[in-house]
C-alpha cells in the first residue's frame, strides 16, 4: 500500500462476479472495481495511527450509470 494513511476495506460486492475484481498489486489487499458502480458506506472506523476501516456494500442504482456496450454479431 502506498505510504500515508492505511485503510482496511471490507466489501460486499453483491452480484459482481469475483472475476471482475482485479488485484492492483499481487502483494497488496486491494482491488480495482469496474466503473459506474454504486456503493453505500455502512461504517467507518478511525483506529488511530493512520489506520481507517471502511465497510461498504454494493447497491443497485436507480438508473444505469453507463450505457451498455454493444456486442458485435459473430461472423
Amino acid at each position: 500500500m502506498a505510504s500515508g494513511n492505511n485503510a482496511l476495506r471490507f466489501a460486499d460486492f453483491g452480484a459482481l462476479p469475483k472475476r471482475m475484481l482485479a488485484p492492483i498489486e499481487a502483494d497488496e489487499d486491494e482491488v480495482l472495481l469496474l466503473p459506474a458502480r454504486k456503493f453505500h458506506v455502512k461504517s467507518c472506523l478511525d483506529s488511530g495511527h493512520g489506520l481507517h476501516i471502511v465497510q461498504v456494500e454494493e447497491v443497485t442504482p436507480e438508473y444505469d450509470l453507463l450505457e451498455p456496450v454493444p456486442v458485435p454479431d459473430p461472423v
